[in-house]
């Protein structure tokens, strides 16, 4: 069976495969998203780029990114199975709805351990605080809507 098969079936295969494949593809879309995201930024930020400048961009930097991106999703993906494993048996165990709950669980999760991660670094005031826990908060919750969409959207 292909990915693309994986994906598209209608029941997940025998193993939670499919779960293992939504999972590993939320894991490399996040980074990617956020490099893009930041990438878009920069081009807002400086507006003398032009297509001509952006089109002469070289291979060695796409591929800076594309490595980037990969490590970010090995780490991820590593660092994170445990308590994504974690959370999907609460989120069975306790019955809730699955897609809200794969959603609000993790961005609730990422809100409060984004904070006190940026807390214990930076000291700073609240507001920045809450910005830095809704920014883990949106990361976090995003993960769990991919995951949970390329999973067939368990019920």
């Amino acid at each position: 069976m292909t990915a693309t098969q994986l994906i598209r079936a209608e029941t997940p295969p025998s193993g939670g495969g499919r779960a293992v494949v939504a999972y590993l593809a939320a894991c490399v879309l996040m980074p990617a998203l956020v490099a893009l995201a930041a990438f878009l930024f920069s081009l807002i930020a400086t507006p003398e780029l032009t297509l001509r400048s952006l089109l002469a961009i070289p291979f060695r930097q796409i591929a800076s990114f594309a490595g980037i991106v990969a490590w970010a999703a090995g780490f991820g993906a590593f660092l994170f199975a445990g308590p994504v494993a974690a959370v999907i048996a609460v989120i069975r165990v306790a019955g809730w709805k699955r897609g809200w709950a794969d959603v609000w669980f993790p961005a609730s999760l990422g809100a409060v351990g984004g904070g006190l991660i940026f807390a214990g670094q930076s000291g700073e005031d609240l507001p920045v605080l809450g910005a830095a826990a809704l920014g883990y908060a949106a990361y976090f919750g995003l993960g769990g809507l991919i995951y949970w969409l390329l999973a067939g959207r368990p019920k």
